[in-house]
């Protein structure tokens, strides 16, 4: 079952090439799929008190994306070449960064789930692979491991560490 929904998110994703691969804050990576589009998040009203978070509040962000956003969470994950290790989730951030940028142009080719470790391997065409799998520590087993968004179809598909599956829509 599992295996089959995550197959399903990614139907029409598999066979596009992946771009703007980025490290976020820590650990975390992105990874686009389709057409650009600008998203555009207007100025909001904040009540915090802190001025880092009104800073960030009172200005209007536009952000490339493409009609698919991956976003590698909270799971431990590497990235190989053909089998060679470049980076993982607790390597330096220039590790990382160019292993991002090998992913980057890479067609992602198939997904494969081993439901029983939670474990996602996307494979790539010219030798790329992102494995993903769940913290170890009991309490992380909750948190998202990766997000799927689809802003066309407006909806999110997450897999968490502890392998539920989670379809959900897409706040605008």
């Amino acid at each position: 079952m599992l295996r089959d929904d995550i197959k399903d998110a990614f139907s029409d994703v598999c066979g596009l090439p992946t771009w703007q691969v980025r490290k976020g804050v820590g650990s975390y990576l992105t990874l686009e799929y389709g057409d650009p589009h600008l998203r555009i998040q207007e100025p909001r009203l904040s009540r915090s008190e802190l001025p880092e978070v009104h800073k960030s509040a009172d200005r209007r962000r536009v952000v490339v994306s493409g009609r698919w956003h991956l976003w590698i969470y909270m799971c431990n994950w590497t990235i190989s070449s053909n089998g060679t290790w470049l980076a993982d989730n607790e390597a330096s951030s220039e590790a990382i960064n160019e292993a991002s940028q090998y992913l980057d142009g890479q067609i992602l080719m198939s997904i494969e789930v081993l439901p029983k470790d939670v474990k996602t391997v996307f494979r790539f065409d010219l030798g790329g692979e992102l494995a993903t799998w769940p913290y170890l520590d009991e309490g992380d087993r909750y948190e998202e491991q990766w997000l799927l968004y689809d802003y066309e179809a407006k909806k999110v598909q997450t897999l968490r560490g502890d392998g539920t599956w989670l379809c959900e829509p897409l706040d605008d």
